[in-house]
């Protein structure tokens, strides 16, 4: 076991803020047309889980404090598959499955942290629902995962040997990136923001947060 990175222990402290939310399910969904290989598939999916460690974290409770993390050996794809084509409108059965996934938790203290859907709109057309949570997640390692799936589906529906090259060891880089945020840097950064907030309000109230009862719900607008 070994502890959380810092941006992890901000994702975690929110989640105990606001149990129940899902603000930290990251969710996507790509169309995949012409005939699939469903075989493939779930291959690409499986080797990509076991080529990550860090998709196979797992929370680990710790007695009072924030929990820390391990690595689990292995673990099998969450992956499962519904048929809409038979729907008398496919897209609008797709949008209630893909905002229930959205919506459906996922355990943080088993691994792994993310799950797959694969959805059937019509003989020649399939949507894939990715939904991951943000404590193994970003977007750089989202674009990395993709690149792993369908090189291995690729090969796999040429008849090529998938071959995916060893990845770091997770484990080893969070524990290099807590030892270079501890030590001597962390105190000094620790005391000079004690000595700012020294005497400070922290009475703050925020507009729209102040009626009794009221909470975030994250469901506002979006801009790109």
């Amino acid at each position: 076991m070994f502890t959380l990175s810092s941006s992890q222990e901000i994702v975690w402290l929110h989640e105990q803020v606001l149990p129940g939310s899902r603000a930290y399910n990251f969710t996507a969904s790509l169309d995949l047309w012409g005939a699939l290989d469903e075989d493939a598939l779930r291959a690409g999916l499986a080797a990509t889980l076991d080529r990550h460690p860090g998709l196979r974290l797992e929370l680990v409770a710790v007695a009072g404090g924030v929990p820390g993390q391990r690595v689990a050996d292995g673990c099998a794809p969450r992956y499962r598959t519904v048929d809409l084509s038979g729907e008398a409108d496919p897209e609008a059965a797709f949008l209630e499955l893909v905002r229930a996934e959205a919506e459906r938790p996922l355990d943080t203290y088993q691994a792994p942290l993310l799950r797959w859907t694969l959805a059937r709109l019509a003989a020649d057309h399939h949507r894939l629902i990715h939904v991951e949570h943000h404590l193994v997640h970003d977007g750089h390692s989202f674009a990395i995962i993709l690149s792993d799936i369908f090189g291995v589906y690729r090969a796999r529906v040429l008849g090529e040997r998938p071959e995916l090259a060893p990845a770091p060891s997770y484990e080893e880089h969070a524990r290099s990136v807590a030892g270079a945020a501890g030590g001597e840097e962390r105190a000094r950064s620790l005391a000079y923001w004690r000595e700012e907030l020294a005497g400070a309000s922290f009475d703050v109230p925020l507009p729209g947060l102040t009626r009794p009862g009221a909470q975030r719900r994250h469901r506002g607008g979006q801009l790109r």
